[in-house]
C-alpha cells in the first residue's frame, strides 16, 4: 500500500509573460496563471513559474 503523504507531486512547470505584454496587463496574466494553476492542481500537478526558483541557474535547467 503507498503512503499518499510521501509520494511527490509531479509539477507543472509554467512559462508565461508576468508584466505587460501583447497589450495585455499584468492582471491578465496572474488571471490565466491561476486558471492553468487550478487544472494543473485538479489532475494531480504542483503548479508553479519556473521563474520562481530557489536557486539561482538557468532558466533551461530548471525547465528540465
Amino acid at each position: 500500500m503507498t503512503d499518499n503523504k510521501s509520494e511527490k507531486k509531479k509539477v507543472c512547470g509554467i512559462v508565461m509573460p508576468i508584466s505587460q505584454c501583447d497589450g495585455l496587463g499584468p492582471q491578465h496574466w496572474l488571471d490565466v496563471k491561476s486558471i492553468v494553476e487550478a487544472a494543473a492542481v485538479q489532475v494531480g500537478f504542483e503548479a508553479r513559474l519556473v521563474s520562481d526558483t530557489f536557486e539561482s541557474n538557468l532558466i533551461h535547467k530548471e525547465i528540465l
